[in-house]
């Protein structure tokens, strides 16, 4: 876990705690906003097609599980048995998850609440394309939130969400990053693709 993984690396004893950022992806993006939020320790974070109002994104998908009665109710199904495991087509790989719904209604609930927490530069980075869900539900969401509080851009990456680990949309989201953390935080080393 990321909370877990910062109090390791801030333990190292060659690590300059006053030089730490974070870089999450997807739904890692929204936990490392949030985690940026409560652990100021924190002092730069790119986060990348970052999953934010997840909640919002899954009602686009499953608009029967709007709110927090319908995520419980999906949930106490889940739990005696009767939907589990819980199958999705997109995205790839969350398929058997153990409460999918709930986990997505937190999630939410935690990320938004922590934007208004944030204290140091933040990045975003959003597919142009987005096809999992609404760029303005998510990374111009937070950017809007940050404006004028925080050092804080917003740049979009081209294609689709996936293409975010893969080909020139990989190359600038890492340049971009690098950068970044080499603005705030310093970095001994230039990124070299």
């Amino acid at each position: 876990d990321l909370d877990s993984a910062l109090n390791y690396v801030m333990g190292i004893n060659n690590v300059d705690v006053n030089r730490v950022g974070i870089w999450g992806s997807s739904f890692g993006g929204g936990h490392a906003l949030a985690s940026a939020a409560k652990d100021h320790r924190v002092k730069a974070v790119v986060c990348q097609i970052g999953s934010i109002d997840t909640h919002a994104n899954w009602v686009n998908r499953h608009p029967d599980y709007r709110g927090a009665v319908a995520i419980r109710n999906l949930a106490t199904e889940q739990a005696r048995g009767n939907i589990f495991p819980w199958t999705i087509k997109n995205p790839i790989g969350l398929d058997g998850s153990p409460n999918l719904p709930k986990v997505v209604f937190e999630h939410t609930n935690n990320t938004i609440a922590s934007i208004d927490k944030i204290e140091c530069p933040t990045l975003i980075l959003a597919a142009e394309n987005e096809e999992l869900f609404k760029n303005e539900n998510n990374s111009e969401l937070v950017h809007k939130k940050l404006q004028g509080r925080v050092p804080t851009e917003i740049d979009y990456l081209t294609g689709g969400h996936y293409n975010a680990y893969e080909g020139e949309a990989y190359k600038k989201g890492v340049q971009r990053a690098t950068d970044w953390f080499q603005l705030y935080i310093g970095s001994p080393q230039p990124s070299r693709l």
